[in-house]
């Protein structure tokens, strides 16, 4: 076995921090928001963990919503999907809104009905091309 060495203790560390920090440190089932829609405060309390994650950890997550309302509260930038089999990403929308969010400060702030006019006119566009 020649060619082979022993890696230090720390070598070993850096190995594993790195593998960590390539690893996402939250992931959602994006099934899971969907099951808990007909449930709207489980949902609004999934929320409000997420929230309450990304304060402590500012880690990034990615979460699927057919939710609107849910993805301007929730995202620093929303990807939208074309419709079909072979959707593909339609546009990308910056969120600039302040954080930390709440559902009120949202419905009050001039912005949050912009950034919801422009993300149905999309829904709209796509639902009139199939």
């Amino acid at each position: 076995m020649m060619g082979l060495r022993h890696a230090s203790t720390t070598e070993l560390v850096e190995q594993e921090i790195r593998s960590a920090r390539a690893r996402p440190r939250v992931q959602i089932d994006q099934a899971a928001p969907q099951r808990l829609s007909g449930d709207s405060l489980t949902r609004w309390d999934l929320q409000e963990v997420l929230m309450e994650v990304w304060a402590r950890s500012r880690v990034t997550a990615i979460m699927v919503t057919h939710d609107v309302d849910e993805a301007i509260l929730l995202a620093d930038r929303v990807v939208m999907m074309g419709n079909g089999l072979r959707a593909k990403i339609g546009r990308v929308m910056d969120v600039p809104l302040e954080r930390p969010r709440s559902r009120e400060t949202l419905l009050n702030h001039s912005r949050y009905y912009e950034l919801r006019e422009e993300l149905i006119g999309f829904l709209e566009d796509c639902g009139r091309q199939h």
